[in-house]
């Protein structure tokens, strides 16, 4: 099915999108919700709903890792090339970023211990 171009601006989801990106902590959100477009099928709607519920139950937790969101995709990207390395201006922002994704790991395994029907990441 074709929409028109301001299909989004009709029914209120660039309003929904601004909202997310008001709540957005890192360029990475902001990234992904930019990204986001109006969906019709169901299975997507529903995969995304799974999605939600997953992180809701990861936020419930009294303190959930929300800190330390930094976009390390520029120097991953360059470091891509044979010879290069992190700068060590950029290690401090790494490690953060490295021990954030450590948090959420634990976070997520503690989702699944508390809610069996959460999908698994096995163990590391």
């Amino acid at each position: 099915m074709v929409y028109p171009d301001n299909f989004e601006h009709k029914i209120g989801f660039d309003e929904v999108r601004q909202r997310l990106l008001s709540l957005c902590l890192s360029t990475l959100g902001e990234d992904r919700v930019r990204g986001m477009r109006f969906l019709c099928k169901a299975a997507e709607v529903r995969e995304l709903h799974r999605q939600v519920d997953e992180m809701a139950r990861i936020l419930s937790d009294p303190q959930p890792p929300l800190q330390d969101f930094h976009d390390m995709r520029p120097c991953i990207h360059r470091i891509k090339v044979e010879g290069t390395r992190f700068e060590e201006r950029e290690m401090p922002p790494l490690r953060l970023t490295i021990l954030t994704l450590h948090s959420w790991v634990e976070a997520v395994r503690k989702a699944e211990d508390d809610h069996p029907c959460v999908p698994s990441l096995g163990r590391m």
